[in-house]
């Protein structure tokens, strides 16, 4: 259905008939509203047919009546009168004596009559003629009767033939009118919905008639419409040129219905025109109005390019200076002008528009400064408007807001990495875990068992040992992401670090001694107190004594001591490496970083990544320093101070 709608859309034998039965219906149907309105004024509708009747006759016989009396007035004699007027026959008399002044009656029967009267100024009649005398003043009254002989167009041949039957008429010509306007509203409907469109293509395509103007198309049809009616007012209602070409009844008919005719192809082919210009949107675009300024618009923009390009080569420095001295010349011109002048306006102008330039100047500074300190504060996401600002400006602007943006963008990327490597290393550690747990039962299980084979209790010892790391591992990484996340429940107590530093060095003094290490202990006389979470504190610690134990070199001395420094309390740990240290402080508190880099050693590299987020999340700092082989671990925490 839809194929066969948009065939007879596309197709020219459809649009050119639908196009003529649009002209005709539409033709017929304002022929006939105009009959009808015509037939209204003249109480076709409401009075009844000898009314009328007799209405039109004296209507028509009025208007030879009245041209009888001008030629009686312009001393026209009565065969003269007679020749011009053949189609009826009348008397004329003198109102003031009643003395008849010419006549040419027939035997008559006459169908209908018609009187009026003429006063003619300064004139009398002696002896049947009429004579100026300036003073006198005569009524003249003629009477017309019909004959029977007409012309075919004449007034009283077209009543005789057409007034009856139209009165009989009148009804239906209303719903006449009706029906073809509602048959052209149908066809003229068609005829929009296919205007534009070809056959075989699927959307409407302008043809060579929307290339002109649409405002200059509109003009030429008005200008055509506004012709034809002083034409028709000129030549044939009022008969201007009727004498000279010889017009009658019957041309003057066709000569009406001919530009009638034309007019309705005119309108027709407009609307197609508009339809077609909307539905490809060029009706706007497509008239002289924007067509010109348009044009003119672009040329501007050309002209400002250009010497926008021109000027933007110059340097800025060169342009400033000829700024400057453009101005003290202008500046000058306008004092020698107004030297006499006893209000000088032109300089007064020069300074107050200097002024303006300055503030406004100053005003962009200040917009750029703000925006370089707030981008330097770490606001990120702050833009420098850039609305009003000339172009070195603008450009200047425009380079803070890209190093913000870029530094935003840097900022969310390292963000999303972070997360998703905690995400992962959360994720993999609780997968280990499950299948690590029950390695770890059944290698239990098998050390409970009594293995002859000496081989496989080797074998059962280092699954059981290499089993044990691979859990400290996996713990490790889940205390790694959850702290570095500070997903971590903090249970803040008052803390005596001195007796916490001498646990520590209690518990790893077997250890120390086995690694051939001589710990070192220095606690302040007072008791030092902090506000921490016992359980991290000693997580903390513990991985920086592991750390001693595995790295520090063998027959040197540990440092432990403690210390107030102003409002904190300060935990210094220093040993001596095993290992070369070439790397820097922030290098060794990243994840998966070990001492050993070779990595021969047990461990995870976690273990200072772990303690420094932990220390972060109690509101303490953990801070290293690497100076050749010796190793610091300086860890600070607010002190409490009691009275």
């Amino acid at each position: 259905m839809e194929s066969k709608t948009k065939k007879i859309r596309g197709s020219l034998a459809a649009r050119f008939a639908a196009f003529i039965l649009s002209a005709l219906t539409l033709f017929s149907c304002a022929a006939l509203l105009l009959c009808a309105l015509v037939m209204s004024g003249a109480d076709f509708y409401t009075s009844s047919f000898a009314r009328i009747e007799r209405h039109a006759y004296n209507t028509c016989l009025s208007r030879y009546a009245k041209n009888i009396l001008n030629e009686i007035a312009s001393l026209n004699d009565v065969e003269e009168i007679e020749d011009e007027f053949p189609n009826v026959c009348f008397e004329a008399r003198n109102l003031s004596d009643n003395s008849l002044i010419m006549e040419n009656l027939d035997d008559g029967p006459w169908a209908h009559s018609y009187t009026d009267t003429i006063h003619v100024y300064g004139c009398r009649f002696d002896d049947g003629q009429l004579v100026y005398d300036g003073e006198s003043d005569t009524l003249i009254e003629v009477t017309v009767h019909e004959r029977s002989r007409f012309e075919q167009f004449e007034a009283l041949a077209l009543c005789e033939r057409f007034l009856e039957p139209l009165y009989n008429a009148r009804y239906r010509i209303i719903i006449a009118s009706a029906a073809l306007g509602f048959l052209f509203v149908l066809f003229f409907s068609f005829l929009m919905a296919s205007a534009g469109y070809r056959k075989g293509s699927e959307n409407p395509a302008p043809s060579f008639l929307e290339k002109v103007p649409f405002d200059l198309l509109s003009a030429l049809f008005a200008a055509a419409v506004v012709f034809q009616l002083l034409f028709l007012d000129e030549i044939v209602f009022r008969g201007a040129y009727s004498s000279i070409i010889g017009m009658n009844a019957a041309l003057a008919v066709a000569l009406v219905f001919a530009f009638a005719a034309f007019d309705v192809v005119c309108f027709l082919v407009y609307s197609m025109s508009f339809a077609v210009r909307c539905k490809c949107h060029i009706l706007i675009k497509g008239c002289l109005l924007y067509i010109i300024p348009s044009f003119i618009w672009r040329k501007l923009k050309r002209v400002r390019y250009v010497i926008k390009s021109v000027i933007l080569g110059i340097p800025h420095v060169f342009r400033c200076v000829v700024g400057v001295v453009v101005f003290f010349a202008l500046d000058l011109v306008s004092w020698i002008i107004t030297y006499d002048a006893d209000f000088p306006i032109l300089p007064i102008v020069m300074f107050i528009s200097t002024l303006v330039f300055v503030v406004w100047t100053a005003l962009m500074m200040r917009r750029i400064e703000r925006g370089g300190r707030e981008i330097s504060n770490g606001n990120l996401g702050y833009r420098v408007d850039l609305s009003y600002m000339p172009t070195d400006f603008r450009r200047h602007a425009e380079n803070l807001n890209r190093i913000g943006d870029g530094l935003s963008l840097a900022v969310e990327e390292k963000m999303k990495s972070e997360r998703l490597k905690t995400e992962l290393i959360t994720n993999v550690s609780h997968d280990i875990k499950t299948p690590l747990t029950s390695i770890i039962n059944y290698v239990d299980l098998l050390k409970k068992e009594k293995i002859e084979n000496e081989k496989a209790s080797e074998y059962i010892d280092v699954l059981d040992r290499q089993s044990a790391r691979l859990k400290k591992l996996v713990v490790d990484l889940l205390d790694a992401s959850r702290a570095s996340t500070g997903n971590v429940n903090v249970n803040l107590e008052e803390l005596d670090v001195g007796v916490l530093l001498t646990q520590a060095a209690g518990e790893y003094s077997e250890r120390a001694e086995a690694a051939s290490l001589e710990l070192i202990m220095t606690n302040p006389p007072s008791p030092i107190y902090i506000n921490a979470d016992g359980r991290l504190i000693w997580r903390i610690i513990d991985n920086l004594m592991s750390n001693i134990c595995k790295y520090a070199m063998p027959q040197t001395r540990v440092y432990i001591s403690l210390e107030e420094r102003g409002e904190l309390a300060v935990m210094t740990f220093k040993n001596i490496s095993r290992y070369r240290l070439n790397v820097s402080e922030e290098y060794l508190t990243e994840r998966f970083v070990r001492g050993d880099a070779s990595r021969s050693t047990e461990g995870s590299g976690l273990g200072l990544s772990i303690a420094s987020d932990l220390a972060r999340i109690q509101g303490g700092e953990l801070s290293l320093l690497v100076d050749g082989d010796l190793f610091k671990a300086t860890l600070a925490f607010p002190a409490i101070k009691r009275v």
